[in-house]
């Protein structure tokens, strides 16, 4: 029996390429992408749908698995609020620390 992984995929090359080397060292690997926010209509943005249909696709052509992990209610908690409180208090906020630190090595690990 292989050593059972997740690979956090975006829905990008990186991701897709490591999700593929896993597989092929012979690990038993599931696609996991993050649902960071409901909106069906902005696409670029980090977990949109247009990203979760991308990964899934990958993960399908690759023969893996895949999940959605939904972190919308933390993300906005975590990222987005945060984002907002320091905003309009003057600072310059950069969300993407608080997501890795919060959503994608907290959460997600």
């Amino acid at each position: 029996m292989s050593q059972r992984v997740f690979a956090a995929m975006s829905g990008g090359v990186d991701s897709a390429a490591a999700a593929l080397l896993l597989r092929q060292a012979g690990y038993d690997v599931t696609g996991v992408t993050l649902r960071l926010h409901p909106y069906k209509d902005r696409p670029g943005l980090c977990g949109s749908a247009d990203d979760i249909e991308t990964a899934r696709t990958v993960a399908a052509g690759m023969g893996i698995p895949h999940v959605v992990l939904d972190l919308c209610d933390l993300f906005r908690e975590q990222v987005m609020d945060r984002f907002v409180w320091a905003y309009t208090h003057g600072r310059t906020p950069n969300p993407c620390i608080d997501c890795n630190r919060e959503i994608k090595f907290g959460a997600l690990l």
